[in-house]
Protein backbone atom coordinates (compact mmCIF):
# COMPACT_ATOMS: atom_id res chain seq x y z
CA UNK A 1 0.00 0.00 0.00
CA UNK A 2 2.76 2.78 0.31
CA UNK A 3 3.62 2.22 -2.95
CA UNK A 4 0.69 3.26 -4.50
CA UNK A 5 0.84 5.98 -1.84
CA UNK A 6 3.81 7.42 -3.32
CA UNK A 7 3.21 6.79 -7.12
CA UNK A 8 -0.08 9.04 -6.60
CA UNK A 9 1.80 11.83 -5.45
CA UNK A 10 4.28 11.44 -8.14
CA UNK A 11 1.49 11.87 -10.43
CA UNK A 12 -0.47 15.02 -8.32
CA UNK A 13 3.34 16.39 -7.97
CA UNK A 14 3.45 16.04 -12.28
CA UNK A 15 0.37 17.59 -12.67
CA UNK A 16 1.54 20.88 -10.41
CA UNK A 17 3.91 21.98 -12.66
CA UNK A 18 3.44 22.98 -16.34
CA UNK A 19 6.34 22.63 -18.91
CA UNK A 20 8.43 25.17 -19.67
CA UNK A 21 7.44 27.66 -21.68
CA UNK A 22 9.38 27.89 -25.64
CA UNK A 23 11.79 30.44 -27.10
CA UNK A 24 8.94 31.95 -28.71
CA UNK A 25 6.98 32.67 -26.10
CA UNK A 26 9.70 33.93 -24.16
CA UNK A 27 10.38 36.18 -26.59
CA UNK A 28 6.57 37.20 -27.23
CA UNK A 29 6.39 38.61 -23.75
CA UNK A 30 9.56 40.07 -23.29
CA UNK A 31 8.46 42.32 -26.55
CA UNK A 32 5.25 43.01 -24.99
CA UNK A 33 6.72 43.83 -21.68
CA UNK A 34 9.32 46.62 -23.31
CA UNK A 35 6.52 47.90 -26.08
CA UNK A 36 5.93 51.01 -24.47
CA UNK A 37 9.03 51.41 -23.13
CA UNK A 38 10.63 54.33 -25.05
CA UNK A 39 13.25 56.93 -25.07
CA UNK A 40 11.66 60.18 -24.47
CA UNK A 41 12.93 63.04 -26.29
CA UNK A 42 15.03 64.30 -22.82
CA UNK A 43 17.40 60.93 -23.17
CA UNK A 44 17.97 61.48 -27.24
CA UNK A 45 18.96 64.95 -27.01
CA UNK A 46 21.52 63.48 -24.00
CA UNK A 47 23.18 61.60 -26.41
CA UNK A 48 26.02 64.83 -27.35
CA UNK A 49 25.16 66.68 -24.26
CA UNK A 50 27.01 63.88 -22.12
CA UNK A 51 30.16 64.05 -24.08
CA UNK A 52 33.07 66.37 -23.39
CA UNK A 53 34.22 69.12 -25.40
CA UNK A 54 37.27 67.44 -26.36
CA UNK A 55 35.28 64.31 -27.11
CA UNK A 56 32.69 66.16 -28.99
CA UNK A 57 35.48 67.66 -30.77
CA UNK A 58 37.26 63.91 -31.65
CA UNK A 59 33.75 62.74 -32.73
CA UNK A 60 33.08 65.53 -35.15
CA UNK A 61 36.84 64.60 -36.53
CA UNK A 62 36.22 61.45 -36.54
CA UNK A 63 33.26 62.02 -38.78
CA UNK A 64 34.95 64.87 -40.67
CA UNK A 65 37.29 62.33 -41.98
CA UNK A 66 35.13 59.33 -42.73
CA UNK A 67 32.99 61.68 -44.92
CA UNK A 68 36.43 62.97 -46.81
CA UNK A 69 37.35 59.32 -47.51
CA UNK A 70 34.08 58.74 -48.84
CA UNK A 71 34.48 62.02 -51.45
CA UNK A 72 38.33 60.91 -52.28
CA UNK A 73 36.88 57.60 -52.80
CA UNK A 74 34.17 58.59 -54.65
CA UNK A 75 36.68 61.06 -56.59
CA UNK A 76 38.56 57.97 -57.72
CA UNK A 77 35.96 55.96 -59.17
CA UNK A 78 34.58 58.92 -61.08
CA UNK A 79 38.16 59.06 -62.48
CA UNK A 80 38.41 55.28 -63.05
CA UNK A 81 34.98 55.47 -64.76
CA UNK A 82 35.84 58.61 -66.64
CA UNK A 83 39.36 57.07 -68.01
CA UNK A 84 37.24 53.78 -69.20
CA UNK A 85 34.88 55.99 -71.05
CA UNK A 86 37.55 57.99 -72.63
CA UNK A 87 38.88 54.69 -73.73
CA UNK A 88 35.83 53.29 -75.56
CA UNK A 89 35.83 56.54 -77.05
CA UNK A 90 39.07 56.10 -78.37
CA UNK A 91 38.13 52.52 -79.61
CA UNK A 92 35.15 53.67 -81.66
CA UNK A 93 36.96 56.90 -82.70
CA UNK A 94 39.78 54.73 -84.91
CA UNK A 95 37.42 52.31 -85.57
CA UNK A 96 35.51 54.41 -87.16
CA UNK A 97 38.30 56.30 -88.95
CA UNK A 98 38.09 55.48 -92.57
CA UNK A 99 41.26 53.40 -93.69
CA UNK A 100 44.27 55.12 -95.45
CA UNK A 101 46.44 53.86 -97.82
CA UNK A 102 50.17 53.59 -96.14
CA UNK A 103 52.25 56.75 -98.00
CA UNK A 104 55.77 57.42 -97.72
CA UNK A 105 56.04 60.63 -95.47
CA UNK A 106 59.51 61.21 -96.32
CA UNK A 107 59.01 60.45 -100.47
CA UNK A 108 60.67 64.06 -101.14
CA UNK A 109 63.76 62.63 -100.08
CA UNK A 110 63.73 59.73 -102.01
CA UNK A 111 62.92 61.08 -105.32
CA UNK A 112 65.65 61.97 -107.79
CA UNK A 113 66.63 65.84 -107.30
CA UNK A 114 66.81 68.21 -109.87
CA UNK A 115 70.46 69.13 -110.60
CA UNK A 116 71.25 73.00 -109.97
Amino acid sequence: MPARLGQATRIADSDAFSPLPTYLELAMAAAAATAYDGTNSKERRALLSSLSTVEKLIAASITALALYGFILIGDGLYIKAKAELSQLHLKRAFAAEPHVEETNPGHWRTSPQSPK
